[in-house]
C-alpha cells in the first residue's frame, strides 16, 4: 500500500481534485477532510476517501468563521486517528491549515493558494498572527506562484517550494483550425461572475469593439456563474449585444477545454490574482491572452511575447488590445505559439506533481 496522505482541504474544489486523483493514481493512498459535504462521488473511481460528510456550506473568508473552524479540530483528531496518515497536507493556510498546526501532527505541510496569505493576514492582528502560527508549525510550506512566495517571506522566513497548479497538457491542447474569412472572431473568459473579476469591463470593451467594426462577426463567450450573473445580464441587454454574448454558465473541467478551443482570445481582466490557471489552460491550447496587470498574471504572462497586459478598468487599453489580435492571424498564432512554449516549460502539470511527491518524500 502506497504513502498514506490526508489532505485538509476543500473537497469539492477542481484544484483538490486534481492533487487528490494524482497522487492516487501514482499509488499514495489519499483521504481528504473537507468543511463541506461532497457535492458528488466523484473520489470513489480512485479509491480515495472522504473522512468528513457534514451537509454541504458555503465556505465563507469573513473572520469569525474562520475562527469557528477550531470546532473542528476534536473530529479532524478523530480522522487521524482513524486513517492514520504518514503526511499531513492542508490546501489554505488560513482555515485548513490552522487545524492542522492546532491537531500537532508530523510531518506537515501547507500549501498556500492565494487570499490565504496575500489578504488574511492583513485583516488585522490576529489574523497575521494566525497565519504566522500555521507556517511555523509547517515542516514543508508549498505555494501555487512566486508571487505568493513573495507575501509568505512578509511573513516568515521559511523556505517555500513554489509548485503551480499545472496544467495537463494532454487534456489542454489545440485544436484550432486555421481562420476563414467569414468566420466568427469569439472573445471569451473563464472566471466566477464576481465583481473582483472584473467582467463588467470585459462587456463594455466588447461591446465597443462591435461599435468600431459593425460589419465584423465578433462573439463573446463568458464561462463560469456567480453573484454577479444577473447584473451582467442586465449589462449586455442595456448594451443591445444579446445575440452577440452567450452565459455559458458553469462547465466540468473537460468542457473548459473544449470551450476554450472555440476562442480566439481568452481574457481574464481580475484585480486581483494570485496565478490564473485559466489563463495558463488557454495558453496551453495556444489561444492568445489579454490579462490585467494582477500580481499573478504578470507572473504569467510577458506583455507582448505570450500575451498583452493592460489595465483593468482601461476601456480603450482593453480595446487596443483586442483590436490588434483580431486583426492579425499571424501575431494570434505568434503569441499562441509562444505561450504554449512557455506553459510547457513552466506548468507542465505532471512535473508540477513530481515535485509534490519530491516534497513529501523529503518530509517523510
Amino acid at each position: 500500500m502506497g504513502t498514506r496522505i490526508l489532505l485538509l482541504a476543500d473537497i469539492n474544489s477542481v484544484h483538490t481534485q486534481k492533487w487528490a486523483i494524482g497522487l492516487a493514481n501514482n499509488g499514495y493512498k489519499i483521504g481528504i477532510f473537507s468543511f463541506n459535504g461532497p457535492e458528488t462521488d466523484w473520489y470513489k473511481d480512485y479509491g480515495i476517501e472522504c473522512l468528513h460528510k457534514p451537509s454541504i456550506v458555503k465556505s465563507s473568508s469573513r473572520f469569525l468563521v474562520k475562527l469557528a473552524y477550531i470546532a473542528f479540530l476534536p473530529k479532524v483528531k478523530a480522522v487521524i486517528k482513524e486513517f492514520q496518515p504518514e503526511i499531513l497536507h492542508a490546501h489554505y493556510a488560513s482555515s485548513y491549515g490552522l487545524l492542522g498546526a492546532l491537531s500537532g501532527f508530523h510531518p506537515y505541510i501547507i500549501s498556500a493558494w492565494g487570499t490565504d496569505v496575500m489578504k488574511f493576514p492583513h485583516k488585522n492582528f490576529i489574523t497575521k498572527q494566525i497565519i504566522k502560527f500555521n507556517l511555523k508549525r509547517a515542516d514543508s510550506i508549498c505555494a501555487t506562484s512566486h508571487t505568493i512566495e513573495k507575501h509568505i517571506h512578509q511573513l516568515i522566513n521559511k523556505k517555500v517550494e513554489v509548485i503551480p497548479f499545472g496544467v495537463d497538457l494532454t487534456e489542454f491542447v489545440s485544436k484550432k483550425m486555421p481562420h476563414k474569412d467569414d468566420s466568427v472572431f469569439t472573445i471569451g473568459c473563464t472566471k466566477a461572475l464576481e465583481k473582483i473579476y472584473n467582467i463588467k469591463s470585459l462587456i463594455i470593451s466588447f461591446s465597443e469593439l462591435k461599435q468600431k467594426y459593425p460589419y465584423k462577426k465578433i462573439k463573446l463567450m463568458i464561462i463560469g456563474d456567480g453573484s454577479e450573473r444577473e447584473n451582467l445580464e442586465k449589462l449586455v441587454d442595456q448594451l443591445g449585444i444579446n445575440e452577440d454574448v452567450s452565459f455559458e454558465g458553469k462547465l466540468s473541467h473537460e468542457d473548459v477545454a473544449m470551450k476554450i478551443n472555440e476562442l480566439d482570445v481568452l481574457v481574464n481582466l481580475s484585480e486581483y490574482e494570485s496565478f490564473g490557471v485559466s489563463v495558463v489552460e488557454a495558453m496551453a491550447c495556444q489561444i492568445p491572452v489579454v490579462v490585467s496587470d494582477a500580481e499573478g498574471l504578470k507572473e504569467v504572462v510577458r506583455n507582448q511575447k505570450n500575451g498583452r497586459i493592460v489595465k483593468p478598468n482601461n476601456i480603450s487599453q482593453i480595446v487596443e488590445a483586442l483590436e490588434n489580435l483580431m486583426l492579425s492571424e499571424d501575431l494570434r498564432n505568434t503569441i499562441g505559439v509562444n505561450a504554449f512554449e512557455r506553459v510547457q516549460k513552466n506548468y507542465n502539470w505532471f512535473n508540477n506533481l513530481e515535485q509534490m511527491m519530491k516534497v513529501y518524500n523529503s518530509v517523510l
